[in-house]
């Protein structure tokens, strides 16, 4: 692979809290490519790659102990300076977790310690409104900032329109069209491109995340996969998550392609920031714990009667609601226990009723 020679950066507040945790007994490093079981890591002494101690691997109790793409971690060496461990890991200051694919109620960390989450979408005359504001959620409650990066609108003659559309629609979220093959738009990235900037690429196979990551590193970095032509989904192209600097100094977190986004216990910012259109409404709302179902005095049903509201927004919102709440049921043992504390309430009320007790 072709890109910019890779060099270790570290602003001063994390210097500082690199300090407080680790003192001068590690040396400071980035991971920049995981790989199941094995990592490429950053630091003053340049890239290398790297495993874990001993110490480190017996403490990691889940899989989200364990270093991911753009974890700031502690390295000692060997003593011929040939193998790197690491050994220590800073807290994240941002993380974008999601429900790993599959059954299990497994938390995966998809990336960590970014700035901004790119949430790449080609655009489309109908974009897929509940998609968006799915990874909107997640982006949210990472710790960054979202930004809506619409690409291949070379192929979408009424881009504008759209854009314009949406930044109604998504208040207080930048939205940013382009077209990686054309070159077209990119300059519109510049905000978010300073030196020492970290931004998280997510979104589904063949969006054009590859063709971004070229058109931004000025080579063919990364390698282009065709989309499907019976149903328009793209191929892998990324296999693993990967750090790559840009020329201007910003850093590019590129993972692979996910045909799925389970949240992970969504709470606070996520859900308040997506919806705040509704959030803003339910405190007008006669109790304070209103479903926006069928309660009385709801704020938030006469806002759609009235049509202020769209139903669908809101058949979203609650719908990311339960699935919120299920994963944290699952996940929380506080959560659990109340849950089921309940159940054994509502059972013992039900076999001390008369009623049913004579109709038995």
């Amino acid at each position: 692979m072709n890109q910019t020679s890779m060099t270790f950066y570290m602003d001063n507040r994390l210097k500082s809290e690199w300090l407080r945790t680790f003192g001068d007994t590690l040396e400071p490093a980035r991971v920049t490519a995981s790989y199941g079981r094995a990592w490429r890591v950053v630091s003053a002494k340049g890239e290398m790659q790297a495993d874990l101690t001993g110490r480190f691997r017996h403490n990691a109790l889940t899989p989200s102990d364990f270093p991911v793409t753009g974890d700031y971690v502690g390295l000692k060496f060997s003593e011929d300076q040939t193998l790197a461990l690491i050994d220590g890991l800073i807290e994240r200051r941002s993380a974008l977790i999601r429900k790993a694919a599959g059954t299990a109620f497994v938390e995966q960390v998809v990336a960590a310690n970014f700035d901004y989450v790119l949430i790449a979408m080609p655009v489309e005359a109908n974009m897929r409104l509940n998609t968006i504001e799915r990874y909107l959620s997640a982006a949210w409650d990472s710790g960054g900032v979202p930004v809506i990066l619409l690409t291949k609108r070379d192929l979408c003659p009424e881009w504008e329109t759209v854009v314009s559309d949406l930044k109604v629609r998504l208040h207080g979220v930048d939205i940013v069209a382009i077209s990686a093959l054309q070159g077209e738009g990119l300059e519109a990235l510049s905000p978010w491109l300073y030196p020492g900037c970290t931004l998280a690429l997510i979104g589904a196979s063949g969006v054009g995340k590859s063709s971004l990551v070229n058109a931004l590193t000025h080579q063919a970095t990364m390698k282009v996969n065709e989309v499907r032509s019976g149903d328009g989904k793209g191929r892998h192209t990324t296999t693993h998550r990967e750090l790559i600097q840009l020329p201007g100094g910003a850093y590019l977190l590129d993972t692979p392609g996910m045909r799925e986004f389970g949240l992970w216990r969504t709470e606070g910012s996520g859900l308040e920031n997506t919806f705040e259109e509704i959030e803003v409404l339910a405190e007008h709302c006669r109790f304070k714990d209103c479903r926006h179902i069928d309660e009385p005095g709801c704020a938030v049903l006469k806002a759609i009667a009235s049509h202020q509201l769209d139903q669908r927004v809101l058949d979203h919102y609650l719908k990311l609601q339960r699935e919120a709440k299920y994963i944290e049921s699952k996940t929380d043992p506080q959560v659990r226990n109340e849950i089921r504390n309940k159940w054994k309430t509502i059972h013992k009320q039900l076999r001390q009723d008369p009623y049913l007790t004579r109709k038995k």
